[in-house]
């Protein structure tokens, strides 16, 4: 089942208005993250991204331009296959608070062992900078055998072959490792907080691994 899965984090500052508005036309909600709700669009097949405002901000926050930023950012780089696509986004008032839209395509969520490996390529991505891949595998496989050792019932163990069959082969693991680098250089320069959890990587109906919404700003920005 095709999910966007943003129901482990809070709800942001969404009048319940909106949502009341957008499903009496047709609109399915599907969850909500840091600052967004995400809706099924009816017909299109993507996925409607509401990103709200914060309270005594009478401007756009600085949570709303980070994300317009990335939305610019992944523009710029579509032809990248491991960067969400959207086509569009514009902002629009309710109730004097200014809001952001934007259409993104629909993802699903990771299967579990993957989503288990995903997580650790924030710190791998120091190597894909360096163009020492081979490092990088063998420091996620260490990490992620650890992890399992730790955490599960039934220990795995994940040597260098099964994290890049994992990653979907040897070429599409070093674009997404190089494309996490890459993002937490854009997150260095505009001064984000990176958000790198595992539901922050989703999958395409192809396989293909996708960096989605990566960033956050705490409340003190």
């Amino acid at each position: 089942m095709r999910a966007i899965d943003f129901t482990n984090e809070m709800a942001g500052e969404i009048h319940g208005g909106v949502r009341k508005a957008l499903m009496d036309k047709g609109y399915k909600y599907l969850g909500s993250g840091i600052d967004k709700q995400a809706y099924e669009e009816p017909n299109t097949g993507k996925v409607l991204l509401i990103f709200g405002y914060r309270k005594n901000v009478d401007d756009f926050s600085p949570d709303q331009r980070m994300f317009i930023d990335w939305i610019n950012y992944c523009n710029k780089n579509k032809n990248n296959p491991h960067l969400p696509k959207f086509s569009g986004f514009e902002s629009f008032q309710f109730q004097g608070k200014n809001y952001i839209q934007a259409r993104m395509e629909y993802l699903q969520e990771l299967p579990e062992t993957i989503g288990n490996v995903v997580y650790l390529l924030d710190e791998a991505a120091k190597y894909a900078g360096r163009g020492n891949f081979d490092r990088a595998w063998e420091k996620i496989s260490d990490w992620a055998e650890q992890e399992s050792f730790d955490n599960d019932d039934e220990p795995q163990w994940f040597d260098t072959e099964k994290i890049i069959t994992l990653l979907g082969g040897l070429e599409q693991a070093k674009g997404l490792l190089k494309t996490v680098y890459l993002v937490k250089k854009f997150a260095k320069l505009h001064q984000f907080s990176l958000d790198l959890h595992r539901g922050n990587f989703m999958m395409r109906i192809d396989g293909t691994i996708v960096v989605n919404d990566p960033f956050v700003l705490w409340l003190k920005s």
